[in-house]
């Protein structure tokens, strides 16, 4: 196998950010405070495709070849993938002193011309039979992932502006972002039970490097926040997984994955707060926030045939027709536990941890989805009715707490001296408990859609 892609991008962007700076600084009115690339400064409407500032081009490609070789039963999987990635725009010389020595503009002789990343990543696959029902499979491979393209720029005119008066919090974007860089490997067994049944077990572990994550810079004459590969990761675990062919109108899947997800940070704004504050980036890991050791699938699919069935008068009421229940389970997961305070206004940003980062999980979650369908045939088309019904038994499935008590409906902060103090008229109370019933903290309600799909 063989393939290739190229991707030729066009950004622009306008982003207007403290509103009071209308008019200010500017001939003629309009927007100081913005951060702005392929379009006027004092006119968002206006397009502008070249300078420093105008529209934004990167380009990417990649190319890979794959190749299968097999001899009686060893099987053996081998490929190369290319990527390229060009940003197309200059960077500062110094970031540190991105206006130079005299700290009072940015020239010409403050930039320089970008580098394209160049990635080439193997992948390798082999399989082979170890007794006549028991077959051994291993996987290696190198993954890059490249930067999300508005984390790579920044306009230049605000580069300037915020680094000579300061203020605010605000991430620029870095065109010397690299791709981030999973290395990964599997290795197992899958063991036939009988002719129709086969359980396999399956280890894996991801390293993941040069994962984005905003940073302080010390820069003169004034700090700034930046996007930097700076975060690292590692994925490991343990996939269980049991497969039950069709056997009496019933076909059944089992999956359960150990799991433990580690790092430095989760998203790439996870250290926002130490870069606002300019403190120390954390050098030991915790788990992400996506971290879940625990997670079952079961899947069940009865099915009847054309001629299968009971029958009512000349008809099989149930034929070409079928069930599908899908129980999902998993735990909760982690938060880091703060000190009661309130979370759902903007009345406190003074959080204080009462806990080492995602060192408490939130509860599991259990939930069934049923889908019902039938075919009918009209000439050669097949015609599918079906109900689908999301969260069968209607369970509420919690997932997010509340970091200060655990909880999914409740900060606990009126029971605090300090919170009651803060709101102590029943409607300021109703008001805040209504605002702790957050919608997004919870999973689907049951919902039941019904459906018609054609094929012929």
């Amino acid at each position: 196998k063989i393939g290739a892609e190229y991707r030729y991008h066009t950004l622009r962007r306008y982003r207007h950010l403290f509103p009071v700076q209308v008019g200010k600084g500017l001939a003629g009115g309009g927007f100081q405070d913005v951060d702005y690339f392929g379009y006027k400064q004092d006119d968002p409407e206006t397009h502008v495709d070249d300078g420093l500032d105008g529209a934004k081009h990167p380009e990417d490609a990649s190319f890979y070849v794959q190749n299968k070789y097999e001899k009686d039963d060893f099987v053996l999987n081998a490929g190369i993938r290319y990527d390229y990635l060009a940003v197309a725009t200059e960077v500062l010389v110094d970031e540190n002193l991105p206006l130079g020595e005299d700290r009072a503009a940015l020239d010409a002789e403050d930039l320089q011309d970008s580098k394209a990343e160049h990635k080439i990543s193997p992948r390798l696959g082999v399989g082979f039979p170890v007794s006549e029902r028991t077959q051994f499979h291993a996987n290696y491979g190198i993954f890059f992932q490249q930067p999300n393209l508005e984390d790579l720029y920044v306009s230049y005119a605000y580069l300037e502006h915020k680094t000579r008066t300061g203020g605010y919090y605000y991430p620029f974007g870095n065109p010397n972002l690299k791709p981030e860089t999973t290395t990964a490997y599997e290795v197992g067994f899958a063991q036939q039970v009988s002719e129709r049944a086969r359980f396999d077990i399956t280890a894996f572990y991801k390293s993941v490097q040069d994962l984005v994550q905003v940073q302080s810079i010390a820069s003169s004459p004034n700090s700034y926040s930046s996007f930097r590969n700076t975060d690292y990761g590692t994925i490991k675990g343990v996939d269980f997984a049991f497969d039950l062919r069709r056997t009496s109108n019933v076909s059944a899947t089992v999956n359960y994955t150990y799991s433990y997800a580690n790092g430095t940070g989760s998203i790439s704004n996870t250290q926002r707060n130490i870069a606002w504050t300019g403190g120390e980036s954390p050098k030991q890991t915790a788990p992400l926030d996506f971290d879940q050791r625990h997670k079952i699938a079961v899947n069940l699919d009865w099915r009847l045939g054309a001629n299968a069935g009971p029958m009512l008068g000349d008809t099989r009421v149930l034929a070409n027709s079928g069930v599908n229940l899908l129980l999902n389970i998993g735990s909760g997961n982690p938060y880091t536990p703060t000190k009661p305070y309130d979370e759902v206004t903007l009345a406190s940003v003074n959080v204080e941890p009462a806990g080492p980062i995602n060192s408490q999980y939130g509860p599991w979650r259990y939930r069934v989805d049923m889908k019902a369908d039938r075919v009918f045939r009209f000439g050669g088309l097949g015609v599918t009715a079906y109900v689908w019904v999301l969260n069968l038994f209607d369970r509420r499935n919690p997932t997010s707490v509340y970091a200060s008590s655990g909880d999914s409906e409740t900060t606990g902060w009126l029971a605090q001296d300090s919170g009651a103090a803060s709101y102590t008229t029943p409607e300021a109370r109703a008001l805040y408990e209504l605002a702790q019933r957050n919608p997004n903290n919870w999973d689907t309600p049951r919902t039941v859609r019904f459906g018609l799909r054609t094929s012929f």
